[in-house]
């Protein structure tokens, strides 16, 4: 994975080993492209990097500082950019450990996706801080002797010895496919939150996070505003933030579905005057077939080339290649997406940047729970209820306290705890925080950023300026897509005409037409005589001829290889066995076909993880050309 590494040692403590810290950056360079370089050594601290040739990581001596920046600032110039961070880092390091309220403006006005780096020789100190929507996932991880903080969880992987696990972590990424605050699968690895800073003073033995800003979903700024000023003003930061995100140099690529945000996307890219050529992908079964077709349609009126890609079943050699990318924090069974991307770089060349709609999914809707909940105590249960990956052959919790070994009322404390510690007052509101931190920003960008081995990856609607913009409209506003349907015919005029997919259906109804009640049908001899007689004659039926249709929960269908590659991890690795139960694995698999591709494909990532990060082997190395897809 492209990133930076930083590795701060303490006073007492020993030098890192030049060469393990190589070691653990060439851990981190997953594909052929990949370089590992030790780019900056100073008294207690050494800072290096992983790249591509066109990757964007950028070094900057000014004066006593040098500064890195990891990933993009849009709307700048490289001389601006340059100038800001060093002011930023100046404030910083001459008031060091008081408030940063100018670190805080900036960040809620700077629209990006980046990690800085900043180094102040005379003392010796660091500070490192993110982007308002910690767009670049950043891990950390401290001891009494030290700080290790990188882009790579590769890289902290290899270095955190011996290696712990996080039971509460997995037992959230069985229920919701990501682990909730700064968790992740490793025992003191912690993901880093939007908005922070963390300041290292190595001589001084000391470090500090601050997160310095958290989003409170509870502000609504333009509820004074009517629906159609809001359209007209989230028009404008659309094509703006679309505009900004093309480089000099750059080859964008579209990638199109047949839902709703990135056809806003694309839109928004035409009226910025932005050329691209658009593709979609179509799976080895036909299920995306429908989004294919619509995106087809979506291209040939916005006057964009469009290619359609089919993609194979994913290989074991796929899910191996997506283990080593994020070591389990995207689950594998999204393996098959590698070949899109492969095939949009075809498209692109090697200055592909691939657009995507990722964040519209979830800012253009009324996030609100469907009931909407009147007592604290209702919010769990509602996002076990509504937030589950599909509801229906998942894991069960039953599953998932023996698999770890909590019981429910301590992984129920600790969601509880964790839904707590949001700003909201109301638990409506809470929902919607747990809906985009969780969701999206621990999950999502973990899959956005995979994506950013391959070549610069960007999603238009996590602009700055339009996210909070978007985010402070009324919920109402939002309901039956009415505001999307507004701001979409400001980015043009045809786009909402088009049918999209909800749940892999095509739906007709144009975007923002609220669908008309049901209608009882007028009396005829069918409705008044014989469709009763049927329905009592299927009653009757019912009870005294016995069926002969099969009865019983659904069973699911999954590759032999990918169960067999499971029990061979459940039995060779003893780091599996030692953080999961081996009877539960065992039950589960014995009774595969109960459980969804979903609940199988979480499983299977927490066992690949593990068996990876301790023993640095996979046994889905034996069955690399095996088909192991887990897509559903």
């Amino acid at each position: 994975m492209p990133g930076i590494n930083f590795y701060g040692y303490f006073r007492g403590a020993s030098d890192p080993h030049i060469t393990v810290l190589q070691k653990a950056m060439q851990a981190a360079c997953t594909l052929e492209t990949h370089t590992a370089k030790i780019d900056y050594q100073a008294e207690g601290s050494v800072l290096g990097w992983s790249a591509y040739e066109v990757y964007p990581l950028r070094r900057m001596d000014e004066g006593d500082l040098v500064l890195w920046l990891d990933g993009r600032i849009y709307g700048k110039t490289d001389a601006e950019i340059q100038k800001e961070l060093a002011g930023l880092a100046q404030g910083i390091f001459g008031a060091w450990g008081s408030s940063q309220d100018r670190l805080r403006s900036w960040m809620l006005s700077t629209d990006g996706e980046f990690v800085v780096a900043a180094h102040h020789k005379p003392t010796g100190r660091w500070a490192f801080w993110n982007d308002v929507f910690s767009r670049l996932p950043l891990y950390q991880y401290r001891t009494d002797r030290g700080i290790v903080l990188s882009r790579n969880i590769q890289y902290m992987a290899a270095l955190r010895e011996p290696k712990q696990y996080d039971r509460m972590a997995i037992a959230q990424f069985f229920l919701f496919d990501f682990a909730m605050g700064r968790r992740t699968f490793l025992e003191g690895v912690e993901r880093i939150p939007t908005a922070t800073l963390i300041r290292v003073d190595p001589k001084a033995s000391e470090t500090a996070t601050e997160t310095l800003h958290v989003l409170n979903f509870e502000r609504k700024d333009h509820a004074d505003k009517s629906i159609d000023e809001n359209a007209r003003r989230i028009a404008e930061l659309f094509v703006s933030g679309c505009r900004n995100r093309i480089l000099p140099g750059d080859s964008p690529v579209m990638c199109i579905s047949g839902g709703m945000d990135s056809r806003a996307v694309a839109a928004g890219l035409k009226k910025a005057g932005v050329e691209y050529p658009a593709l979609s992908w179509l799976d080895f079964r036909g299920v995306s077939a429908p989004e294919v077709k619509i995106a087809e349609q979506v291209a040939r009126t916005l006057g964009v080339s469009w290619t359609r890609f089919e993609l194979r079943p994913a290989l074991g050699k796929d899910l191996l290649e997506a283990l080593r990318f994020k070591l389990g924090q995207v689950y594998l069974s999204s393996a098959h997406l590698h070949q899109h991307h492969r095939n949009a770089m075809k498209l692109g060349g090697p200055r592909t940047v691939y657009i995507t709609g990722s964040g519209g999914d979830r800012i253009n809707h009324d996030m609100r729970p469907p009931r909407l909940l009147t007592r604290d105590d209702e919010l769990a249960e509602t996002i076990f209820e509504y937030a589950r990956l599909s509801g229906r052959g998942d894991l069960l919790m039953e599953d998932i306290s023996r698999l770890t070994g909590l019981s429910t009322d301590e992984i129920l404390h600790e969601l509880n705890r964790e839904l707590q510690s949001y700003p909201e007052r109301e638990s409506n509101q809470k929902y919607v925080h747990f809906i985009f931190h969780g969701q999206s920003i621990k999950r999502h960008h973990e899959g956005d950023d995979r994506v950013r081995n391959f070549f610069w990856s960007t999603a238009p609607y996590w602009s700055v300026p339009l996210f909070l913009y978007m985010s402070h409209c009324p919920d109402d506003q939002k309901k039956n897509h009415a505001l999307y349907a507004r701001y979409l015919r400001e980015l043009h005029p045809t786009l909402g005409s088009i049918e999209r997919v909800i749940n892999r259906r095509a739906y007709s109804i144009p975007i923002g037409v609220v669908e008309p009640e049901y209608q009882e049908p007028k009396p005829t001899v069918w409705r008044t005589i014989y469709r009763p007689i049927k329905r009592s004659w299927k009653r009757i039926r019912r009870v005294f001829i016995p069926s002969t249709q099969p009865t019983g929960p659904r069973l699911f269908v999954h590759p032999l290889d990918l169960l067999e590659c499971m029990r061979v991890q459940a039995a060779s690795s003893a780091a599996v066995r030692a953080t999961l139960s081996a009877e539960a694995i065992g039950e589960i698999l014995a009774n595969a076909g109960r459980y969804s591709a979903e609940g199988i494909a979480v499983l299977f990532t927490v066992m690949s993880a593990v068996e990876y990060m301790s023993e640095g082997r996979s046994t889905i190395e034996q069955f690399q050309d095996k088909v192991m897809d887990t897509y559903a």
